[in-house]
């Protein structure tokens, strides 16, 4: 069951249309759980474009981590893409640093015969002046696709 516990929302499905566009900058963050390295990142990007916009970040290799807004800016230099696809969004209420729990408590109880977690990068959006804040409400973009009992009778070739 994704029945919500402390920090963690009911999770709900989002049908993401179209591709987003991502400009941003990507650093080398070598431990995952370092709540004061995404920190700090997420605070040299405000600096550029300012702690109103929503920010969306996704690693790009095993230690690298790209952050980056919609709109291009000439600060940032690195464009991705949030690929189009069904994502369960998870909204973690809490500080930066209870992250990581939230990601592995994800881990451990995302099994269902209905959903199959797919390839496409999983992301984490957020404001950005609130990423210090100890009430952050960010949320865990996890890409997903119906498998067995969840596809409908069309998609299963029947």
């Amino acid at each position: 069951s994704l029945t919500h516990r402390s920090r963690i929302g009911a999770p709900r499905s989002v049908w993401l249309h179209a591709d987003r566009h991502l400009f941003g900058q990507e650093h080398v963050i070598p431990d995952p759980e370092d709540a004061a390295a995404f920190v700090a990142f997420a605070q040299a990007l405000a600096e550029h474009v300012g702690s109103e916009p929503i920010a969306t970040g996704m690693f790009a290799g095993m230690d690298r981590y790209f952050l980056g807004v919609h709109a291009p800016h000439p600060a940032l230099d690195v464009h991705r893409v949030l690929p189009a696809g069904l994502y369960l969004v998870f909204t973690h209420a809490g500080p930066a640093d209870a992250v990581p729990e939230t990601l592995s408590w994800i881990g451990e109880h995302l099994h269902t015969d209905l959903l199959a977690v797919v390839g496409r990068p999983h992301a984490e959006r957020f404001v950005l002046g609130t990423v210090a804040e100890p009430t952050l409400e960010l949320e865990l973009w996890v890409g997903v696709e119906p498998t067995g009992a969840g596809r409908s009778p069309s998609a299963a070739g029947a």
